[in-house]
C-alpha cells in the first residue's frame, strides 16, 4: 500500500479519462484478516467512500450556511455556486457507490448484509 498516486492509475481508465471526459482509478486494496470486525469489516471499509462524500456535504453545506447567513456571499456570487456545485457533485458520487451493483461499494455492503 502506498499514498503515491501514480500507483492507484488505471492505464485505460487514464486513457478515458483523456478522450471522453470520464475515468477510473485502481481499487485500493486491504486485506480482510487486519480487520478487528472480520463479519462487517469490508462493509465498512465499503462504506468509507461514501461516509467521506457524505461528510463533505456536511462540511461544505455548514460553510455555505454560515457565509451565507451573515451576509458574506450572495446567491449569485462564485463562491456560492463553487460551493454548491462540490456539495451536489459529492452528494450525487454517495448515492452512486450505494447503487448495489459491482464494483460499486453497494455491492459490498449488500453482500456483507446477507452473508452469514
Amino acid at each position: 500500500m502506498t499514498l503515491n498516486p501514480l500507483s492507484h492509475l488505471d492505464p485505460i481508465g487514464s486513457l478515458m479519462l483523456v478522450i471522453v471526459g470520464f475515468g477510473w482509478g485502481k481499487p485500493v486494496p486491504f486485506n480482510p484478516m487486519y480487520l478487528k470486525v472480520r463479519r462487517w469489516g469490508p462493509s465498512i471499509v465499503s462504506l468509507a467512500g461514501p461516509a467521506s462524500n457524505i461528510l463533505s456535504v456536511v462540511f461544505f453545506g455548514l460553510i455555505l450556511k454560515l457565509l451565507y447567513a451573515n451576509n458574506l456571499i450572495g446567491s449569485d456570487n462564485l463562491l456560492t455556486l463553487f460551493l454548491v456545485a462540490v456539495i451536489q457533485i459529492n452528494l450525487i458520487l454517495a448515492l452512486f457507490n450505494l447503487i448495489p451493483i459491482p464494483p460499486l461499494d453497494g455491492s459490498k455492503l449488500l453482500y456483507g448484509l446477507i452473508s452469514d
